[in-house]
């Protein structure tokens, strides 16, 4: 453990169920670098449509794998809900180092 987010730190965490949309599901990421996060920030959000492109892309970089059946690419990740991307970008920016722990439990849970 040291002052700084390890480039190559992985964290698990999970989307819970949303009753008729999605039986919930786990994803593992990499926390976005300071200047990562900074950058999806300051990224064009001038209209809905920038802001949602910026928050996919970021989810893009930064996810590892997930337990949705199937493939985690944009596309895919176009089609989540709203409330989950915006969750999951709150996740991948907002490393605190607290979570390590718990992520470590997990770990193992998820599987690509």
């Amino acid at each position: 453990m040291g002052f700084f987010i390890d480039d190559g730190m992985t964290l698990s965490a999970d989307i819970p169920p949303r009753p008729g949309v999605h039986p919930g599901f786990k994803f593992r990421y990499r926390p976005a670098l300071t200047i990562r996060a900074y950058e999806w920030r300051e990224a064009d959000k001038s209209t809905p449509l920038k802001t949602f492109e910026a928050d996919v892309k970021l989810l893009k970089d930064q996810l590892v794998d997930w337990t949705i059946p199937l493939d985690l690419s944009i596309d895919t990740l176009k089609r989540l809900p709203m409330a989950d991307i915006q969750t999951m970008c709150f996740m991948v920016t907002r490393y605190m180092g607290t979570e390590q722990a718990e992520s470590e439990k997990n770990l193992s849970s998820v599987s690509a």
